[in-house]
């Protein structure tokens, strides 16, 4: 059997017996694909440290789903003004993804446009009150929303 199918068999065999879980526990906080789909992704990278699975493609493609999904989570239940933060918050997940799969000095030469990048953010945030900088940070709020 290939790889896809080993992942694609694992994420359906979760997803269903995570859904049974989700019913029994009367669970409205568990969502059973993105839980699925995490669940192997961490799996495979175990797998992958310990030298049985070399499939890095499959294991960074799920754990760009999960990426996906924490950032539209924390995008639904943030204040609308800390919208702002969209994208240091993306690429600071991107760069801690990308650490868990590679190495973790790679996280920490990305820290070094990382950190500056949320100084720049939040100094701007700060002085949001002023008029043009308002325009500003109402344009970056609304990005992905008005297209």
């Amino acid at each position: 059997m290939n790889e896809l199918n080993i992942v694609l068999i694992s994420i359906i065999s979760l997803f269903f017996i995570l859904l049974i879980i989700k019913h029994l526990t009367k669970s409205q906080k568990i969502c059973a694909i993105c839980s699925a789909t995490a669940l192997t992704w961490i799996s495979l990278l175990i797998l992958n440290f310990l030298g049985y699975f070399q499939n890095k493609m499959i294991i960074t493609l799920l754990m760009g789903m999960t990426l996906l999904g924490i950032y539209y989570i924390v995008e639904k239940s943030v204040r609308k003004e800390l919208l702002f933060f969209r994208l240091p918050f993306l690429l600071t997940l991107i760069s801690v993804f990308y650490s868990l799969i590679s190495e973790i000095s790679n996280l920490i030469a990305g820290l070094k446009i990382l950190a500056p990048l949320w100084l720049i953010f939040a100094l701007i945030y700060l002085y949001r009150t002023n008029e043009k900088i308002n325009i500003f940070t109402s344009n970056v709020i609304k990005c992905c929303r008005d297209w």
